[in-house]
């Protein structure tokens, strides 16, 4: 399976968890450059892309190994020296 990458005007990449997508469901205004994704799946970014990622409250609604991998997937996206 070949994954899609995606460029971000910002290389920063903020995440959220959702297991699909509710972007039809949701009636308030949505910013189009906000991408929603399933975390639980490899991140759709090139290697090395993003010079920051931020999560908060996330890791404790994921089953161990999934947030294992999303913290492997969170390095394998950051940029050297970024954080």
């Amino acid at each position: 399976m070949e994954r899609e990458t995606r460029q971000t005007p910002d290389p920063a990449a903020r995440a959220s968890c959702a297991s699909r997508d509710f972007s039809s469901q949701i009636k308030v205004p949505w910013n189009p450059e906000i991408l929603i994704h399933d975390l639980r799946t490899p991140l759709p970014f090139r290697d090395g892309s993003a010079s920051t990622v931020y999560s908060s409250h996330l890791l404790e609604h994921l089953y161990f190994e999934e947030g294992q991998r999303l913290i492997r997937e969170t390095h394998r996206v950051l940029a050297e020296g970024a954080f």
